[in-house]
Order: structure tokens, then sequence, then C-alpha cells
């Protein structure tokens, strides 16, 4: 992650070209709010150029700052976002949207990237209890953006499977404006009910054939 600081008025011509290192995903960020940041691609080194002014003026100093973004955890949430246990495991972990309290505020919007190993399946799912969880929603992707589903806290629409890879979780925030939702679980772990059912195949079809594949 690069940003370019914000403060003074001559910020917004604080400029950057900001790219991975294989050139893609270019992007051009200044010191101005909403368009002081860049994000790499997982993996991938970043190549940062400057560009002085196209006048005969003087440019005062500035800083670039940039750091290591943890597959599991995200740095630019709000304080009041709630961080993420643990890499996934093949037990089921939790946490809530809202670090603490019952409520989650109105204006809060949280992201959360949970990154796999070995190529395992994540399953992130949430509680269903009626139509008390059925306005529990979160957003949930593959880490490369693909197969995006919204899941709530209702019957057959609250579990999403990665493909293979990580996944990206975001709390939206509430659907109505000013209003407070009440604070919710999101749970994670290796989906490992697809391998259970794969191996007890296995062992049927290998019991058969040792039964009545021998003439």
């Amino acid at each position: 992650m690069s940003r370019s600081s914000i403060g003074w008025a001559e910020a917004k011509d604080q400029c950057i070209s900001v790219s991975n290192a294989d050139s893609s995903a270019a992007q051009r960020i200044c010191g101005k709010e909403g368009d002081n940041m860049f994000t790499g691609g997982v993996g991938k080194d970043v190549t940062i150029e400057f560009f002085g002014p196209t006048e005969d003026k003087l440019m005062p100093n500035f800083k670039v700052y940039y750091q290591l973004k943890d597959e599991n955890t995200d740095t630019v949430n709000p304080a009041e976002c709630n961080v993420i246990p643990g890499p996934p495991t093949n037990q089921d972990q939790s946490f809530t949207v809202a670090k603490s309290g019952d409520t989650i505020p109105a204006d809060l919007t949280c992201t959360w990237n949970i990154a796999t190993s070995g190529g395992k399946n994540i399953r992130v799912g949430l509680n269903v209890d009626g139509t008390k969880t059925e306005k529990q929603c979160v957003a949930v992707a593959n880490a490369d953006k693909t197969g995006a589903t919204v899941i709530c806290g209702k019957e057959q629409n609250n579990a999403f499977t990665s493909g293979g890879q990580g996944v990206v979780i975001v709390y939206p925030g509430s659907r109505t404006a000013n209003t407070q939702q009440s604070n919710f679980k999101i749970h994670y772990q290796f989906d490992v009910a697809t391998k259970s059912v794969l191996s007890t195949m296995i062992f049927v079809e290998c019991m058969l054939f040792a039964m009545y594949g021998q003439d």
C-alpha cells in the first residue's frame, strides 16, 4: 500500500504514479481525500514514479508512505471494525463485525482478507435465527474478486465457499441510513465437508471393488 500525505493546500498537486512491478493496475495518486492510496496486487512488487512540475516552479517536498499489507488483516479498516482472530483451520472460528458493543455504528464499513494455504477452500457462514438475522448480511468473494455474492443470516443463503483461494469479506454498512444494526458473528474455516465426502466415496468404491471386482 502506498499513500501520499494530506493536509496542505499544495497537497492536491503532490502526485506520484504507482503500479505493480509488471506495469499492471497503474494509478496516479495525489495528496487529496479519496485519491491518495494505492494497493498493489497480492505477491507483487510496486513501482513508484515522480514526475516534476511541467511549469518552471518549485514544489514543496512531500512524503510517500508505504507498508506491507497482511493478508489476514486490513490495516485501513476503521478502529471500530473487529480483527480476524487467526488464519483458517479445520475448526470453526468467528469474529463479530464491530469490535465491541451490541450494535454496529450506522456508518461503519469493514473489509477483511482471509488467506488460504495449500489451495484449500474456505467456507464463510452466518448464523441463522429466523427474522432476527435475515438482515445481517456481508458481501463475500474469492481473493481475486471472482464469485462475489451476498450472504445473509437466513436459510439457504448464509454460506459461501471459495474456489481454492482466500476470501474477501465486506460489511457494507447499514442498508438504512442513520440506523444501527445488531452486532453479529462471521464464521470461517477450511471447507472439510467436500473432502470428507470424497474420501468416503473412494473408500466405498474400494470396498465394492474388493467384494465384487474379483472373478
